[in-house]
């Protein structure tokens, strides 16, 4: 996957963003639920700080598919990730949230 992050508050880190992940499917053709391992961006450094970081890690997310008869898709996720490598005081656990809105092609028999 592909992203962007766009810097909120003077000194947080900006761009490209990206993520990597697995899906598995329950079986039927229009509605499907989904479990989904990934590693994404999960935290960013913030304030002041001479060079900010960004954090990675896995996340776990549960999931449902709409696949219309015309092919519109919609994909909607909700799980954890665990960013290690956060500064101490900071969460290292947190929500991951992802909406996706597309297109299906599908083979006619």
């Amino acid at each position: 996957g592909l992203g962007y992050t766009p810097s909120i508050d003077t000194g947080d880190p900006s761009g490209p963003t990206f993520a990597i992940g697995l899906r598995g499917f329950t079986s039927g053709v229009k509605h499907r639920g989904f479990l989904a391992l990934s590693v994404s961006q999960l935290a960013i450094e913030r304030g002041f700080v001479e060079d900010p970081g960004r954090f990675y890690g896995p996340g776990l997310e549960a999931g449902y598919q709409y696949v219309s008869a015309g092919g519109f898709t919609l994909m909607a996720s909700l799980g954890l990730g665990y960013a290690p490598g956060v500064p101490e005081g900071e969460k290292q656990v947190g929500e991951v949230l992802a909406l996706g809105l597309g297109y299906t092609w599908r083979r006619r028999s």
